[in-house]
């Protein structure tokens, strides 16, 4: 067994001498008194090869050589017991690495997938270039035309004019209603005025009617809508749909608007009614 002392040791090692009283304390290493003198202090070299290997420190300098300063006394190690501590410290620093690696492989892995990305963005960006130049060659009349003067998809002119319509219907208030009570009287009931204090047939009804050009009726004998023109119109039109079918009849002037005639043809849409039933 070969003794070397501890200055040997760290150079070695490669460490501060605490750092090498450290280890072979929690090693439980056993330090040895130079035989001639007792202030210099050693370890055996099997030792220094035991503290390399759990702390994964290679061995600078074979223990055991001529240039290690061994104590007197001590039997050198041969040349084969060296190579194999050297071999051994750099197998058990090797076994390092390996775990190191395999206990982090998305690292790699990571890395990896960056480079592929990283491809993968500029072939998109070549294909969005040879994109652009197409579409430079193959339209250039409707890339130089004014934004102002590009006609409107035909798509987007159709859902534009469908939602005009309908904000115009929904803005559109409810035609007035001329309905039978459950007294029997008949009333009128108009927008945000409400009910109209003015008996049917009487001349404030055909002047009242005479400002409007639709109403719906609701009398005893059933129900339809009416409608005209224009006020300047003189006819009106009742239909009513059945069915998913319209029915339109003649009504007459402004002037023929009584309930009687009202009530026949609401009980002639009636009719109708029954014959689809």
């Amino acid at each position: 067994m070969t003794m070397l002392s501890l200055t040997v040791g760290c150079r070695l090692l490669g460490v501060d001498p605490k750092t090498l009283r450290r280890w072979v304390q929690a090693a439980n290493v056993p330090v040895v008194s130079h035989p001639s003198d007792g202030r210099i202090k050693g370890i055996a070299s099997e030792h220094v090869v035991q503290l390399a290997s759990i702390h994964t420190r290679p061995l600078r300098v074979p223990p055991g050589s001529a240039s290690t300063g061994s104590w007197p006394g001590s039997h050198p190690a041969s040349s084969s017991t060296s190579d194999e501590a050297i071999l051994l410290s750099r197998l058990t620093h090797l076994e390092t690495e390996v775990t190191r690696l395999q206990q982090s492989p998305s690292a790699v892995e990571l890395q990896r997938l960056q480079a592929q990305l990283h491809g993968l963005q500029r072939r998109l960006s070549v294909l969005e270039m040879r994109m652009s130049e197409a579409m430079l060659g193959s339209t250039p009349a409707a890339l130089c035309t004014p934004k102002d003067e590009q006609a409107e998809p035909p798509l987007l002119a159709g859902i534009r004019a469908s939602l005009s319509a309908k904000s115009a219907t929904r803005s559109t208030p409810h035609p007035p209603l001329i309905a039978c009570k459950t007294s029997g009287e008949y009333g009128i009931l108009e927008g945000q005025q409400g009910e109209l204090h003015f008996q049917p047939e009487s001349l404030e009804w055909f002047a009242w009617l005479a400002t409007q050009t639709s109403f719906r009726f609701v009398g005893r004998q059933g129900s339809f809508s009416v409608y005209r023109k224009s006020r300047t119109s003189c006819g009106w039109t009742a239909y009513r749909t059945i069915h998913q079918h319209t029915y339109k009849r003649y009504l007459g002037t402004t002037k023929l608007m009584t309930i009687e005639r009202l009530e026949s043809m609401a009980a002639r849409f009636q009719s109708y009614v029954s014959l689809r039933s």
